[in-house]
């Protein structure tokens, strides 16, 4: 007897917010500059002005709704000066630092120009000095140095626990270094000044979950769905569905699934994982209800026709079965390799193993290097007893995806092989 593997479910990765574009000419740096107000919303219509001192230059832009501006410096060997200008608020200048072949991502908080009080001059200064602070560390941060801008931050909200801006950018520079006491305690400082504050309810989830505090991190998420239902949130409820799985916890992750679905139904891996959770378990209705809800979202879905035709014939719906292969078949013209290997893996699912192998092997026609269809290939032929061609697909999805989430188990299946 050949154990049977099934595939598993991966981590979706959000991508990282700060990660640079290419860009097209040697000596162009670009810069993308945000400007909110101190209480963290974007600022529009704020007249950005760069000038250099040394050589006559003037740039000018006004950021939108969204209060971003995008700035193309051509030669960004040299010093720069930006000013940010906008009615009712005091204006801002300091040092623009572009690098060469980098998009630097630069965040502005502008302070409003209202007078304060007689009485609290103390206190007006403390914001104003705060605020200036906070753009020194924005300015430290791309210039690559974090250290300075976590401090210039930290005393920031010290000045001013209020300032908003400060305590967001703190969660978000703790997470990324793995400081998950940190990111959580920043966190928290901004939902007791906004409650309702999306990014903090994402950062703080993020803080317990990735430190391991799961109670926390339970109640987190909860807080965050319900402010903020959509993609992220779906993401991160997959990724607990995801790791149920792994875990052969198949009730919890249907259940995960089955909400994340539900806060995003444009999100295309979790169709792809109920359907084969369903499949694997002949829940054969349960599957082809999600095949035609996957199909709604996606109607060029070659793996949702594969699912739905493997869920009606197993249920004995010829008709339908016909029309669902028949369309199938249709569609597999104009398909690529990431498609093949998804109607393979959905077949296997199906324990329709022929007919995966098949499609794995369309996949590689395509593509001889998409890794998955030689892992996948490996548990065909493990299960079909041909363990050399196994170890042939294993190694060289190993060759080609070394860090990938299915690594550690090709190992330990080419170990088991003889």
């Amino acid at each position: 007897m050949h154990r049977t593997h099934r595939a598993v479910l991966a981590a979706l990765l959000l991508a990282a917010a700060l990660a640079p574009a290419a860009l097209h000419a040697v000596g162009e740096g670009r810069m993308l500059g945000t400007v909110e107000d101190d209480a963290g919303q974007p600022l529009g219509d704020v007249q950005v002005t760069v000038t250099s001192p040394e050589f006559k230059y003037e740039q000018k832009k006004t950021s939108d709704k969204k209060g971003k501006f995008s700035l193309l410096i051509l030669d960004a060997t040299r010093d720069y000066t930006i000013r940010l200008e906008k009615e009712g608020y005091q204006p801002f200048e300091g040092s623009l630092n572009p690098k060469i072949g980098e998009t630097v991502r630069v965040g502005y908080t502008l302070v409003p120009a209202v007078a304060p009080p007689p009485e609290v001059p103390a206190e007006a200064e403390g914001t104003s000095q705060a605020v200036t602070l906070y753009n020194e560390g924005v300015v430290a941060y791309n210039a690559g140095d974090a250290a300075t801008a976590i401090a210039k931050f930290e005393e920031a909200a010290g000045l001013n626990p209020e300032l908003v801006a400060a305590h967001l950018t703190l969660s978000g520079l703790y997470l990324d270094r793995k400081q998950h006491a940190e990111a959580a305690a920043a966190a928290e400082r901004v939902l007791a000044v906004e409650p309702g504050n999306e990014t903090a309810l994402r950062n703080r989830y993020d803080a317990y979950n990735e430190g391991g505090q799961k109670e926390k991190a339970e109640a987190a998420l909860k807080d965050f769905v319900a402010a903020a239902p959509g993609r992220e949130a779906a993401v991160r409820v997959f990724n607990l569905g995801a790791a149920a799985s792994r875990d052969e916890d198949m009730e919890t992750a249907v259940k995960h699934l089955t909400q994340a679905v539900e806060l995003d139904p444009t999100l295309e891996q979790v169709y792809s994982a109920l359907e084969g959770i369903y499949l694997s378990r002949k829940q054969y209705k349960a599957a082809a209800a999600i095949a035609e809800r996957h199909l709604q979202a996606n109607p060029n879905s070659l793996e949702a026709m594969t699912v739905r035709a493997e869920a009606y014939r197993a249920m004995g719906d010829k008709e339908k079965a016909a029309e669902a292969q028949a369309a199938v078949e249709a569609a597999q013209g104009d398909m690529t390799a990431q498609d093949f290997y998804r109607q393979g893996v959905a077949l296997y699912n199906a324990n329709n193993v022929p007919q995966a192998k098949a499609a794995f092997e369309r996949a590689l026609a395509k593509d001889a290097a998409h890794p998955k269809s030689h892992y996948m290939m490996g548990l065909v032929f493990i299960n079909t007893g041909d363990n050399a061609k196994a170890k042939e697909h294993l190694q060289r999805f190993l060759e080609l995806a070394p860090e990938d989430t299915d690594a550690a188990t090709a190992k330990e299946m080419l170990a088991s092989l003889k």
